[in-house]
């Protein structure tokens, strides 16, 4: 009986999986958006060069995954544009003399991804952000640049999946 049980469910989910049609299951970058150009990020806070290190993460994570190829603008069908709108950088945890031992950042940032000839957008991220702490005398001890590269990378990879596998909504 527990085997004409499991042959019942195995039939049942492989004609659940026939109805799917490639369209409904296909949630990869359609054909027709796989050159992008990322253009570098505005900044909208008081960090300098932030933008620059989150522009280049980013290429650099579309780079890795390579299911899209990053181009100029003049031969790209898409492009990655965003906006930095928050970076803060809050001291946390204090020694006895009252000097920051322990820091937080947060970061926010907002991302489109735009036909270059019809600015039609795509889609729209409006509201992306990741926080980190990092310490200047505890173990692991960590600078502040390294701390705004591991958030960087955050970013870029929420970006990659986004424009990698982001498109179930999108209409055709």
């Amino acid at each position: 009986m527990k085997i004409r049980m499991r042959i019942g469910a195995a039939l049942l989910a492989l004609a659940a999986l026939a109805a799917c049609t490639s369209e409904s299951i296909e949630f990869g970058v359609p054909d027709s958006l796989r050159r992008i150009h990322v253009r570098t990020f505005e900044n909208n806070t008081y960090e300098l060069g932030i933008e620059d290190l989150i522009t280049h993460k980013t290429i650099e994570s579309l780079l890795r995954d390579a299911r899209v190829a990053v181009t100029n603008i003049e031969a790209a069908n898409a492009v990655l544009q965003g906006r930095i709108d928050k970076y803060v950088r809050q001291p946390i945890a204090f020694d006895q003399n009252n000097v920051a031992t322990l820091y937080r950042i947060y970061i926010t940032v907002q991302a489109a991804l735009v036909n270059p000839q019809t600015k039609e957008v795509y889609w729209m991220e409006p509201l992306i952000d990741h926080e980190t702490t990092y310490s200047t005398v505890s173990p692991p001890i960590e600078t502040e640049a390294a701390a705004k590269e591991r958030l960087a990378t955050l970013l870029a990879t929420d970006l990659l999946t986004r424009v990698t596998e982001g498109w179930i909504n999108l209409r055709k």
